[in-house]
């Protein structure tokens, strides 16, 4: 691998960086606007050896997003692309993408479970940054990398709109 590649992002400061700035680029405002949906892949990070070293690595990650109102929907799966190679298992397979699921990002906390959700209130996917996000099954993400595979990225905005809908009916 070229030497361009080495220590790419040494630090946690110097990923945040060069995350937002991809992010900035793809959106100007800065937040997922109402009715706007994307497709981003944000960047790999290898910490190891560095300040940051306890946070390790991480692959680029493909990102599919739609807002509607106060909820918005994201699907994120694992590229496997790394900085420095194509990771691979112990026994020495390699990793193919891997689909997180469906989470949901709401801004009132009406349509979650508060109980169980995450709270942030620096979420780029609502309009406040305010957020209470819950992962649906992960088990689901198999379908979807399914779908994303046989069928392409359509596939998984129809997948999206129907959670939106659910979540806006549920």
């Amino acid at each position: 691998m070229s030497d361009a590649f080495e220590n790419k992002f040494p630090d946690r400061e110097s990923y945040k960086i060069i995350h937002e700035l991809a992010w900035n680029k793809s959106f100007p405002n800065g937040k997922l606007q109402d009715g706007e949906q994307l497709m981003f892949v944000s960047p790999a990070r290898d910490f190891r050896g560095g300040a940051d070293a306890d946070l390790g690595q991480h692959s680029a990650e493909l990102i599919m997003a739609k807002r509607q109102g106060d909820i918005a929907i994201s699907v994120t799966f694992f590229t496997g692309w790394h900085i420095d190679r194509k990771p691979t298992l112990m026994d020495g397979h390699e990793i193919d993408l891997m689909c997180t699921g469906l989470y949901t990002h709401d801004e009132t906390g009406t349509h979650v479970n508060k109980d169980y959700a995450y709270h942030t209130t620096d979420c780029s996917m609502t309009e406040s940054g305010e957020c209470y996000g819950e992962l649906g099954s992960a088990l689901y993400g198999d379908v979807l990398l399914q779908r994303l595979v046989t069928e392409g990225s359509w596939a998984i905005w129809e997948e999206i709109d129907e959670a939106l809908k659910e979540a806006h009916n549920g």
